[in-house]
């Protein structure tokens, strides 16, 4: 029988055994072997009497292990692989086995090096933020991780400097109000003084393309009111290209503020909110909490020490990307939730997105993002049919992105501007445009973290002025800032550490209030304050926008209840535990503490990345895609569960497998448990069993741009090599 230390998934293992792999509900048993059906597919693995795996038969071909093929009509997206070991207790013989012991990973360009010790921690015994000062009282308490470890850190990009724009074209333009005028001063410090002449176009919104050109002026040009992203080229006197520019503006609408305001008058009448504060996001994209620490060195300081902001210490990702975290953040519902009545070959609009109760409200509201391509919401998907908010920078985007010549310093800069002041500056003019209006602005930032979040560096110095401008200007009096990430890594060095499995779940969520605001309501101040140590996700940053949105300030429960989250504003419950969220098991690190290494090279190790391999196989289109072979096992560990989910009657185990497959050479980790069930007497004995389940949601750990491009389907992208780049076929 398998104990509670288990050290290797050897102890699973009888001189011959059965390992089945589970296609769907139907199971029988013929003679010697077991065999599940599933439509017509019959699968069946044996083992040789040394406990090696053999061969897996199908009965109308034989088919070698190590060639897998399923001929499913259908992608199971949604089944787990589940694998059952059946031992035979009479005639279990013990071997010796060499005892292996467990190393600390660290990673450098998707290798593993290993260094040797007793036990591998998730920390060195520093606390991750504040706690109840009786933690034992909590239900979830997360793994003590030093985000400052020193081989972190050597990781971390430290050392890149703040980004600074080099571009072969010179910014000669700037906007002043509604008039575009050339800055004659810089023209003269670039170019000698020369006369130029400028021409400008407007982007039509919604239409992603650029319209007319307008009469060339050599001073200045008044805009028409409604303008909103524009283009400016301007050439010498030879007709030579020497500035080319984008803007985006905030025009004001008479007709549509006259709609926000009856809005306004109807929201107070009817639930006659305490407060009305404006709202500001700033995301990025797969950035952990702890490399937010590590790597915003101006900005985390600002936040936590300048605006005594509450930075939520154990929130917690409950989706592999941005879409499916998304989801929870802006509309309180799951993934799979939406998926009951929406698909990817249908339009976004149908989502009830929070900036829409904001707008229903009486809010302008404004949302924007940078590289359109990948888009939360347009990333193979349709998009949406109409603007989702107010003012919605995409079009603009969308023009920016084809246009290659302003582009410069590895993409991350417009002309000489930054392109996260861009998107900054976006917003500050909302402010500045309807600074006596209620404002709802998010902006999310992808493209300086999404292949490598230690780059989120570079942006540091730029995030700190911004905030820096927010505060001079006033505009934080009245607002609640919320600087997040929607994700976790989920590539790179960090990510391939023992330390990347926390942090790789572990997104951040920092939530900054006037002070004035929290004087008034010290109820409130207390309980954002005790629930920066409790288990929190995206669901209850959506709770709390819901709640603000029509605050009573009386320490009732908010007007709108939200399914899964609970308003920050509230106490976050003691018991609370990933199941109340819920927070899928792969990313659930509650009680979570050492990590046991299993040596890859031991057939119990080859058991349980052959089972993830099926189950990676299983996921793609295989008249498009190559089936997955591995190409090498990179780690097998097994981490430690809190007593009350490891022990018991039907004890339960939690791996992490790590394995590179080929073609392509994809890196991918999954979560696996493996769980003891009834033993059950037959004809041939007493049989101890355990079933092997690989968690439904599996990371990749390196890019596959180029990959997968015959597959539209989004959520099967990172499983797949396409045929056509395969010799093979």
């Amino acid at each position: 029988m398998l104990k509670r230390d288990l050290r290797s998934l050897s102890r699973l293992l009888p001189q011959s055994f059965l390992v089945l792999l589970i296609l769907g509900p139907a199971m029988y048993y013929v003679g010697f072997y077991t065999i599940i059906q599933e439509h017509t597919t019959k699968l069946i693995f044996s083992m040789d009497s040394k406990g090696k795996l053999e061969t897996l038969t199908q009965p109308d071909s034989g088919v070698n292990l190590t060639d897998i093929r399923y001929s499913l009509k259908s992608r199971l997206h949604n089944s787990k692989t589940r694998v059952i070991v059946r031992d035979s207790a009479s005639t279990r013989k013990k071997e010796s086995e060499k005892e292996h012991k467990p190393g600390r990973v660290t990673a450098h360009n998707n290798h593993k090096y290993i260094r040797n010790n007793k036990k591998a921690s998730l920390s060195r015994g520093v606390k991750v933020g504040k706690r109840d000062s009786g933690e034992e009282s909590l239900a979830c308490v997360f793994p003590r991780v030093n985000p400052f470890d020193p081989e972190i850190m050597a990781m971390s990009g430290l050392n890149l400097r703040t980004l600074e724009c080099h571009a072969k074209l010179p910014d000669l333009l700037y906007i002043d109000g509604n008039t575009l005028a050339i800055n004659k001063t810089k023209v003269h410090e670039k170019l000698g003084g020369i006369q130029i002449t400028c021409q400008y176009q407007e982007i039509l919104p919604g239409h992603n393309f650029l319209g007319p050109l307008k009469p060339p002026f050599n001073d200045f040009q008044v805009l028409p009111k409604s303008s909103e992203f524009i283009r400016v080229v301007c050439q010498d006197g030879g007709q030579k290209v020497v500035s080319r520019m984008y803007f985006a503006l905030i025009p004001k609408r008479e007709k549509r503020s006259q709609v926000e305001a009856l809005l306004l008058k109807k929201r107070e009448m009817e639930s006659a909110p305490r407060e009305t504060l404006n709202v500001i996001m700033i995301g990025v994209d797969g950035v952990s909490r702890h490399h937010f620490m590590r790597s915003m060195t101006r900005t985390y300081p600002l936040l936590m020490n300048d605006f005594r902001s509450f930075d939520m210490s154990m929130y917690t990702q409950v989706g592999k990307n941005t879409f499916p975290n998304f989801i929870p953040l802006l509309t309180g519902r799951s993934e799979d939730e939406i998926n009951t009545w929406w698909d990817f070959s249908k339009y976004t609009d149908g989502f009830d997105l929070v900036w829409r109760d904001y707008a229903r409200a009486g809010y302008t509201t404004l949302y924007t993002e940078d590289w359109p391509t990948i888009g939360a919401f347009s990333y193979e998907k349709k998009g949406f049919l109409v603007n989702p908010t107010t003012h919605f920078s995409r079009s603009l985007c969308v023009v920016m992105e084809h246009d290659k010549e302003i582009w410069n310093t590895g993409n991350q800069c417009v002309g000489e501007q930054p392109e996260v002041n861009f998107h900054f500056d976006y917003v500050k003019r909302l402010f500045d445009t309807f600074h006596d209006k209620p404002l709802y602005a998010m902006a999310f930032l992808t493209k300086v973290s999404h292949d490598d979040m230690t780059h989120l560096k570079i942006a540091d110095e730029h995030v700190f002025n911004f905030y820096r401008v927010l505060q001079k200007s006033g505009y934080l009096n009245n607002t609640v800032l919320i600087t997040f990430s929607d994700h976790g890594p989920r590539w790179g060095p960090i990510r391939s550490s023992i330390n990347g499995m926390y942090e790789g779940r572990t997104p951040f969520a920092i939530f900054t209030f006037p002070k004035w605001f929290l004087e008034k309501y010290p109820d409130v101040a207390r309980n954002l304050n005790t629930n920066t140590g409790r288990l929190t996700t995206h669901y209850d940053t959506h709770a709390t926008l819901t709640d603000l949105l029509y605050f009573r300030g009386n320490g009732d429960a908010p007007v709108r209840k939200n399914k899964h989250g609970i308003s920050l504003l509230q106490k976050i419950p003691k018991n609370r535990t990933c199941k109340d969220i819920p927070i899928p098991e792969e990313y659930c690190l509650c009680g979570q503490s050492t990590v046991e290494r299993l040596d890859t090279s031991t057939e119990p190790a080859k058991i349980l990345a052959k089972t993830t391999l099926a189950a990676i196989n299983l996921k793609i289109n295989k008249t498009i895609c190559v089936a997955l072979k591995i190409e090498e096992i990179l780690q097998v560990v097994k981490v430690e569960l809190p007593k009350n989910l490891s022990e018991g009657k039907h004890d339960k185990y939690l791996f992490r497998v790590r394995l590179q497959t080929t073609p392509g050479h994809a890196v991918f980790e999954a979560t696996v448990f493996a769980r003891e069930v009834v033993p059950q007497t037959s004809f041939w004995g007493t049989k101890n069993h355990f079933i092997i389940d690989v968690a439904e949601r599996i990371d990749r750990l390196n890019l596959y741009r180029g990959q997968a491009d015959c597959v539209s389907d989004a959520r099967i992208k990172a499983f797949c090599y396409c045929k056509n780049l395969h010799n093979e076929y």
